[in-house]
């Protein structure tokens, strides 16, 4: 099994917000993560 990852483009997305629509998704995928939901490897 491949450990999860995310790709530069999602984090890009998150912090210059030039595109609000995958801003929204990658903020979403950032909680998911931090409330648990997503695995993360360490």
């Amino acid at each position: 099994m491949s450990d999860p990852f995310v790709d530069t483009d999602v984090i890009i997305r998150l912090l210059t917000g030039d595109d609000l629509q995958k801003q929204a998704e990658a903020a979403a995928l950032f909680e998911q993560v931090e409330a648990g939901n997503l695995a993360t490897s360490t």
